[in-house]
C-alpha cells in the first residue's frame, strides 16, 4: 500500500509546501506511507478513506464496534466533508478490523473549556434520565487552550487484532492526516483512565496527558465517560510523530507491545 491508496491525500503531499513550524508536505507523505506499510504488516490489508459521515457509518456497521459515537453520528452532529474523515482498515475479506473518526471545530472567541461545556451535554443521558450537565469548573486544564481543533475518537480494533498496536500507528496516521488536511492549532481525544495509566496516550503521539478534570452536576448514565482523561497533541508534538512515524515507546518483539 502506498498512500495513494487513501483519497485525498495524494494530491495534497505530491508537492512540498512552505515550512509550517518545521513540517512540510514531503516529510509528512514519508511518515504516511511509513505507517501504512505498518499497519499493512499487523494484517490490515486495506485502508479507507471517508469525507463523508455516512461512508465512515457504513464502514463500522460491518465491524465489531458496530455504532459510531455521539461525537460523529448524524443524528447529533452536521459534520460536512471539509470538517470530518474517517479511516477504516479491512482484512482481506473487506472486513472491518479497525477504525479512527476525526472532526475538526473552529470555535474562534472560545476556547476549549468554553465549547466543552457548551456541546457535552447534548451527547450524553444522565443517569436517572434527561441528559448530562458538567459542572461550570470542570475541565479547568482546557481553559485559555484556543484553536481551531482537531478531535480524534472512535478508535476501535478488532479482538483478532488485539495486542497488536494497530490503534497506536492508526491513530498517528490520523494525527497526520489531520494536519494535512486541516493544520490546527491543537489536536486532542479523550481515553479512560485505565488505558491512560498504561502509557497508551504517549504511544498513540499524545505528549500531554491531563487526569479526568470532570466535575458532574448529572453524571452520565454510562460511567465509561465519566472518568476520562484528556489527551493533548500540539504542532510539536505533530512534528515529534512525523520524525519518528513508528516509534511507540516499546521494543519491536510482538511479546512486549501488548496493550
Amino acid at each position: 500500500m502506498t498512500i495513494q491508496d487513501l483519497k485525498a491525500w495524494n494530491i495534497r503531499i505530491a508537492a512540498a509546501e512552505t515550512e509550517r513550524g518545521g513540517l512540510n508536505s514531503l516529510d509528512l507523505s514519508r511518515s504516511v506511507i511509513a505507517l501504512c506499510g505498518k499497519l499493512m504488516e499487523l494484517g490490515v490489508a486495506e485502508l479507507r478513506w471517508h469525507d463523508t459521515v455516512p461512508s465512515y457509518t457504513a464502514a463500522v456497521a460491518e465491524s465489531k464496534k458496530r455504532v459510531v459515537g455521539e461525537y460523529f453520528r448524524d443524528d447529533m452532529n452536521t459534520l460536512p466533508p471539509s470538517r470530518f474523515f474517517g479511516v477504516t482498515g479491512h482484512d482481506e475479506t473487506g472486513r472491518t478490523v479497525c477504525t479512527t473518526a476525526n472532526r475538526y471545530d473552529d470555535v474562534a472567541g472560545w476556547d476549549l473549556r468554553d465549547y466543552i461545556q457548551r456541546f457535552w451535554y447534548r451527547n450524553y443521558r444522565a443517569e436517572g434520565g434527561g441528559q448530562a450537565r458538567l459542572a461550570p469548573t470542570s475541565v479547568p486544564f482546557a481553559a485559555g487552550l484556543t484553536g481551531p481543533f482537531a478531535y480524534i475518537g472512535d478508535t476501535s480494533v478488532d479482538p483478532a487484532l488485539a495486542g497488536s498496536d494497530v490503534a497506536a500507528y492508526l491513530v498517528r496516521l490520523c494525527i497526520l492526516g489531520c494536519y494535512l488536511e486541516w493544520r490546527p492549532a491543537n489536536i486532542y481525544g479523550w481515553m479512560a483512565r485505565h488505558h491512560a495509566a498504561k502509557g497508551l496516550p504517549f504511544r498513540w503521539g499524545f505528549p500531554t496527558v491531563w487526569p479526568s478534570g470532570f466535575i458532574w452536576d448529572a453524571a452520565p448514565e454510562n460511567r465509561a465517560y465519566s472518568d476520562l482523561c484528556f489527551l493533548l497533541c500540539p504542532p510539536q508534538g505533530v512534528a515529534i510523530v512525523a520524525n519518528s512515524p513508528l516509534d511507540i515507546g516499546v521494543a519491536p518483539d510482538p511479546a512486549n507491545s501488548k496493550a
